[in-house]
């Protein structure tokens, strides 16, 4: 699989490298989309992201030309410049926006088409940033359906980007008519029916990263194995894809969006997405786990999938012991599930002190008990990741309320 430490280090020294000065309608895309990238492994990028904006501060002109430029290049690199404002240099985030938000307006017709080389383009950008509920989002996902969408299901080949686009957007937009639903379902199938043997569309590494960003919310992450050692199979010794800042930077981001706080809590439906050492990161947790602890707390399972994890856990510690919590609404279900979990030691617990919990297929989140010494009411969380400690760093963002403990494997 794609080695993350390589390719983050090799955004670390192409951003390091790089002059702000040196920013043109050529190079805005890879930089913004790198420092997203690094922002999401949780490395500081402020100072360098604070340069690149008061660049584009300097002159309207100099933002109109790249705005429209960024859009036919990297339309990704608009919406990371919006989050990175909004994450890391709040202070920005309303002068961009509403350059943003003039942009798309002045680019819009009354009847919501963008007069640009892409609508889909258009209406995924307005949908991340301006809202799924602004007229100007409302009038493009009307248009789109109305005069577009039947164009794109009869020829998805000759407008496959724009299909990537829509369906990106869509996971943006309430799909309240049932027949949106539907023909976002028909138009992931027919994205995902166009793959290779190999796991690339049509041998096209960028193509291959969009359509899998594309596809990560609609399809499993099962179905994607085949198109992430596809890419895994570009990487060069310097750690980049192909040599290119902005391809190594989108297929780390194929690895880490959804960000954790965005992901389905309790789901072991992957146990091959990545490797450590010959084993699965599935396989060298539960490994982990079962050797650092003596007892493990699980509590308000919804998701039986999880069971199989406490079952291998216990294989690898038979002597570990397994407490139970079920809350009220669930009691009626405690013999079902004390027999998914056979073989192994219950106890029903009547107050909870600690959880048991795979946050997404990359990290698994474990809480433990008060550590001794420390005199606070809240949970501490044990990170055990793959990578190193820039990934628990990003946890921090989502659990900044909580005392974090890192254990990076």
């Amino acid at each position: 699989m794609l080695n993350i430490k390589a390719a983050s280090s090799y955004l670390v020294g192409y951003t390091s490298n790089f002059k702000v000065d040196e920013l043109s309608k050529s190079n805005i895309g890879d930089v913004v989309t790198s420092l997203y990238a690094l922002h999401t492994l949780g490395h500081d990028v402020s100072t360098k992201f604070k340069g690149v904006v008061s660049k584009i501060d300097e002159s309207v002109i100099y933002w109109a030309a790249n705005f429209i430029d960024m859009v036919k290049a990297s339309p990704e690199a608009v919406i990371y410049l919006f989050r990175l404002a909004n994450e890391v240099d709040k202070s920005s985030t309303t002068s961009l926006l509403s350059m943003i938000a003039r942009d798309l307006e002045q680019l819009q017709l009354p009847d919501g088409r963008f007069i640009i080389e892409s609508h889909a383009k258009m209406l995924r950008i307005s949908a991340e940033l301006l809202g799924a509920q602004s007229e100007v989002t409302q009038k493009a996902w009307s248009y789109f359906k109305s005069h577009y969408s039947k164009v794109l299901m009869v020829n998805v080949e000759a407008y496959f980007e724009e299909a990537l686009h829509v369906l990106s957007a869509s996971d943006i937009i309430p799909l309240r008519d049932p027949g949106d639903a539907k023909l976002i379902s028909k138009l992931a199938s027919e994205v995902l029916r166009r793959r290779l043997e190999d796991g690339s569309w049509a041998g096209d590494i960028l193509l291959t990263i969009r359509s899998a960003l594309a596809l990560k919310r609609k399809v499993s992450l099962r179905d994607l194995l085949k198109t992430f050692y596809w890419l895994a199979s570009h990487q060069r010794d310097d750690g980049s894809i192909a040599g290119s800042p902005k391809l190594t930077a989108l297929a780390l981001l194929t690895l880490s969006e959804p960000s954790v706080s965005q992901s389905p809590v309790l789901s072991l439906s992957v146990k091959t997405a990545l490797n450590y050492g010959g084993e699965s990161l599935y396989e060298h947790m539960v490994k982990t786990i079962g050797v650092a602890f003596k007892e493990l707390d699980v509590a308000n399972i919804v998701d039986e999938s999880l069971f199989e994890g406490v079952r291998d856990i216990v294989k690898v510690n038979p002597s570990l012991q397994v407490k139970l919590l079920l809350d009220p609404a669930m009691s009626k279900k405690a013999l079902s599930i004390k027999s998914l979990l056979q073989g192994v030691q219950v106890k029903e617990l009547s107050n909870f002190k600690a959880a048991f919990a795979i946050v997404d297929d990359r990290c698994i989140i474990v809480t433990q008990p008060m550590a001794s010494g420390i005199k606070d009411s809240r949970e501490h969380y044990v990170a055990l990741t793959l990578y190193d400690k820039d990934l628990v760093n990003k946890l921090k963002r989502y659990f900044n309320d909580l005392w974090l403990f890192s254990k990076p494997l």
